[in-house]
């Protein structure tokens, strides 16, 4: 039983922790591209972003999916498709924005439904 507590202990801020949060369906405002700060990173910013990421979400050049989620956001700006749905993992906010609250990006879909 006192194995379980403190199973229970460790794993409950993970579970907290591990929050995303899935924007409207909407359209991208903007996309900004850092050349060195972050490595690379990207920041999106919808029409209506989602209340945990009020700002907009980030992509950081080193995540796996980073390529294939890129492609996706430039697809939908250029195309301007009002379907992008963003989530954004509300506990990885960007660090050093002192423009807003921008989340970590999850997934990046289009939706028509």
């Amino acid at each position: 039983m006192k194995i379980f507590i403190l199973f229970w202990i460790v794993l409950s801020p993970v579970t907290v922790l591990a929050a995303t949060q899935a924007s409207p369906r909407s359209s991208i405002e903007k996309i900004t591209s850092y050349a060195t700060e972050g490595g690379g990173d990207i920041i999106v910013e919808l029409v209506d972003n989602g209340s945990q990421c009020s700002s907009g979400y980030w992509l950081k050049k080193t995540d796996p999916g980073f390529h294939a989620n890129y492609m996706m956001l430039i697809t939908a700006f250029q195309s301007q498709l009002n379907s992008v749905i963003i989530e954004g993992n509300s506990y990885d906010l960007r660090s050093g924005s002192s423009s807003g609250i921008y989340c970590r990006v999850a997934s990046v879909q289009y939706s028509n439904g």
